[in-house]
């Protein structure tokens, strides 16, 4: 079966990608300190805000289109290049004259100078952020992985050889970190290319009315969703200090064990453009209950060796980390319930459904935010990323059950065969590898 091959190249992959950004971290720490990992984690804020703002549900919308409208792919990706450059140019006078705005407001404890050229970055993360996308119309999983892939390999090499010959601080780590993404940027170019997708630049009133249409209904999910994300490091920065913002940062590493269950649920969403609505969900339910099932295996051993790890990997300035890493840890458990039904909804024509389940998570992780943190610091802050994603997971899962009508337990217990078919699979893959 196609999609648990795919699962098992991209589980194999997410395991290369959680080494590497967990590599990351560490030199990133021991570099930089509490306060200076705090300024890094502080100074990609306003550029993650911007780019997602930006891309109107494109990367989605494009594979929707092509696959489920039966759109030819290469007009929509003509399409697509015409609506990025639209929107990257938008992206001028918001950076002209709103980054000083948002700077006052929540960045004021980095330079000015470091967010004004870091923002240079995003027309450039809104076209790899969608173009990327355009790898899996055709369910092509191996470019889309190796381009994720490639981003923290890049950066970690290019930052290992640079401590060897100057001297490190976040301004030169920033730089490092754009070199490390125009080379991707440039790798993406090729890899299309070489997939005969040509840059030409269209804007047909029917593809582009279908693109926005599609992509509105999911962007502005996309935006809570990433509000949501973040929010807690501005709440912290805001009551707190830039040295708990560089602690908390490193609690957060807790959440990419996200991308390991979570990408048995990545591939789902091309396969439910494709598929029959009945189909999809008898795939969505086993897909939903062996997720579940990788992501509780995970956690529980997390929750015994937090301290010692922590300690090991980052020293004892990072000790306090060590309570919120534990609290933030179910968010391994609710991404992949909710990545999963959100693959689903929005395959079947509904991303509004994620859309509101986002934006009622949102108001609770600003109420509670506020109210948790100036209480009780980065330990309210993982209380409230928690709580916030285990009521995204919850409406998720009931749209899930009411529009596939399948049972709560069916869905969420892991069958015998589920087990059996993974293993086949696997055996299957790994005699294939071997030979």
């Amino acid at each position: 079966m196609k999609y648990i091959k795919d699962s098992f190249f991209t589980i194999g992959t997410r395991f290369l990608l959680v080494i590497v950004g967990l590599f990351s971290s560490i030199v990133l720490a021991r570099l930089l300190g509490p306060i200076g990992r705090g300024q890094w984690a502080q100074l990609l804020l306003p550029v993650t805000l911007m780019f997602r703002v930006l891309v109107f549900g494109l990367p989605t919308a494009q594979i929707y289109c092509a696959n489920k409208l039966n759109f030819n792919k290469k007009q929509v990706f003509s399409n697509v290049l015409s609506l990025i450059a639209i929107f990257s140019i938008i992206s001028i006078p918001i950076y002209l004259f709103g980054i000083r705005y948002l700077y006052e407001m929540f960045f004021s404890s980095t330079e000015y100078r470091l967010i004004k050229l870091a923002c240079i970055l995003v027309p450039v993360e809104i076209a790899l952020l969608v173009l990327s996308n355009t790898f899996l119309i055709n369910r092509g999983i191996n470019s889309f992985i190796l381009l994720q892939l490639l981003r923290p390999v890049v950066f970690i090499i290019l930052l290992l050889t640079a401590i060897f010959l100057i001297e490190i601080d976040v301004h030169m780590i920033l730089t490092i970190y754009m070199i490390s993404l125009f080379i991707i940027f440039l790798v993406m170019i090729y890899m299309l290319l070489k997939a005969k997708y040509s840059f030409s630049l269209s804007l047909n009133f029917k593809v582009v009315k279908s693109l926005l249409r599609y992509g509105l209904k999911d962007h502005l999910g996309q935006i809570f969703i990433i509000l949501n994300e973040r929010i807690d490091l501005w709440i912290i920065s805001y009551f707190l200090n830039i040295s708990q913002v560089g602690i908390y940062s490193i609690a957060l590493v807790a959440t990419r064990l996200i991308q390991i269950p979570d990408a048995i649920g990545m591939n789902l969403f091309p396969v439910m453009t494709i598929e029959e609505q009945d189909r999809g969900g008898v795939l969505s339910q086993k897909v939903l209950r062996v997720s579940i099932a990788i992501s509780v295996i995970m956690i529980l051993p997390l929750f015994l060796v937090a301290k010692p790890v922590i300690n090991f990997l980052y020293g004892n300035e990072f000790l306090t980390a060590v309570i919120p890493f534990v609290i933030l840890l179910p968010l391994t458990f609710t991404n992949s319930v909710g990545k999963v039904c959100r693959a689903y909804l929005s395959g079947n024509g509904l991303p509004q459904i994620a859309s509101f389940a986002s934006g009622v998570s949102l108001v609770v992780s600003i109420f509670f935010g506020i109210v948790f943190i100036k209480r009780w610091g980065i330990v309210g802050a993982a209380l409230t990323a928690t709580t916030s994603s285990t009521i995204y997971a919850g409406i998720m899962f009931i749209w899930f059950i009411k529009v596939s009508n399948h049972s709560v337990l069916s869905s969420l217990i892991v069958k015998p065969e589920d087990l059996r078919q993974l293993f086949r699979e696997g055996a299957g893959l790994w005699k294939k590898l071997v030979s």
